[in-house]
């Protein structure tokens, strides 16, 4: 399941990057069926931990998650997890602001970037979403186990508006 994601998704990253956003069937296709799998596998067994299944499954599992619409229950499944000392801080920064970006919310943790492109879908910027109180972010980092904003936006290529320091 995770080999496939992460295959599909390559391929989906290097042709938006071309400038082409081509979404074939088959991409759809395999995160329908990831994401059914994944579905009958949380609901037998719960939420996949690394205690549970090993951290490489976890992950798998993670980036099924991660590139679908995040339900609230498999959410609030991995906050109990994470809260619990079960799950990685990092997926589950990411899953918490890619969650409540789903749902017009502001992200904690600063993991989620927009991708800006011109008229031709070339990419002429990368902007840090709307983050909730954004003079704590690092703070909130930090507890997490994650680098500092400014580190992540440079990893990210991406930058942060200089309204947000200004909050």
């Amino acid at each position: 399941m995770g080999i496939n994601e992460q295959k599909y998704l390559a391929y989906k990253i290097i042709s938006n990057r071309r400038g082409k956003a081509v979404t074939p069937i088959e991409i759809i296709n395999i995160e329908r069926k990831n994401k059914k799998r994944l579905k009958k596998i949380i609901s037998k067994y719960g939420i996949p931990t690394p205690s549970m299944v090993g951290l490489t499954a976890c992950e798998d599992a993670f980036l099924v998650l991660q590139h679908s619409i995040i339900e609230d229950k498999y959410y609030y499944m991995v906050k109990d997890a994470y809260e619990r000392g079960d799950y990685p801080a990092q997926h589950y920064a990411l899953l918490t602001d890619r969650w409540r970006d789903q749902r017009g919310e502001k992200q904690l943790y600063g993991t989620q970037f927009s991708i800006i492109r011109d008229e031709n879908r070339k990419i002429i910027d990368v902007v840090l979403c709307p983050v909730e109180d954004f003079k704590n972010l690092n703070e909130r980092r930090r507890k997490i186990r994650l680098g500092t904003i400014e580190e992540y936006a440079l990893q990210m290529e991406g930058r942060i508006p200089e309204e947000y320091y200004k909050e």
